[in-house]
This record gives C-alpha cells, structure tokens and sequence, in this order.
C-alpha cells in the first residue's frame, strides 16, 4: 500500500477557507496535476523496492 500526502493542493476546497485565487496565501500550494504525477509515481511498478509514501509540501510553508 502507498499513500500520497499532497498537503496543500490548488482547488475550490482550498479556496472554501476565505482565500482567492491568486492571493498570498495560495502561493507554493500544488496543483492538483503535481498530485496526480505523485500519485503515477507511486502506482508505477518497481522490480525491487516500493514506494511506501509520498509527502508534498507547500514551498511557502515558511511563511
């Protein structure tokens, strides 16, 4: 089993929580096509190793 953690993601749930588009506080979030990418990697097969998880953080998480 392999789990992708996205933390922050760009989508209408986000912006549910007072922020708009393009504002401050949205900015470093992933997009929803980087989760995707996280979660092809994570299913992608491997000859001898698995991935077990995957954890995306904001890049502006130290604001």
């Amino acid at each position: 089993m392999s789990a992708v953690c996205p933390g922050g993601v760009e989508t209408h749930v986000a912006l549910g929580d007072g922020r708009t588009a393009g504002s401050e506080r949205m900015q470093g979030f992933s997009t929803a096509e980087d989760v995707a990418e996280a979660v092809v990697l994570a299913a992608l097969p491997r000859d001898r190793s698995r991935i077990v998880q995957i954890v995306m953080r904001p890049m502006n998480e130290a604001t």
